[in-house]
């Protein structure tokens, strides 16, 4: 069963590139989003290596603005890429 609508964090994203791995996200699902954040801190956060710096020419990417954190996500103390991944996540169940 393929799942239309994910919201992922930079983690999988970062070793699914440096494993040449990345083309099964558009396989597995309809639509990949990514928090402003997390698109940063692949992209700038230190992991410019080629196979990341990919990201960038994704035609399966979309770059999601997460406008605000929830309050109860921030009362965490997570990142801000967590936090924009799970603000999104329950804005757009």
């Amino acid at each position: 069963m393929r799942i239309e609508r994910v919201v992922i964090n930079a983690s999988p994203l970062i070793i699914l590139f440096r494993g040449h791995l990345e083309s099964l996200l558009p396989g597995l699902f309809g639509e990949i989003c990514i928090p402003e954040a997390v698109w940063s801190e692949v992209i700038g956060g230190g992991y410019r290596d080629e196979s990341v710096s990919g990201l960038i020419n994704a035609k399966w990417a979309k770059k999601v603005n997460v406008p605000g954190i929830s309050p109860s996500i921030a009362a965490w103390g997570l990142g801000i890429g967590e936090s924009e991944v799970l603000s999104f996540a329950m804005e757009h169940p």
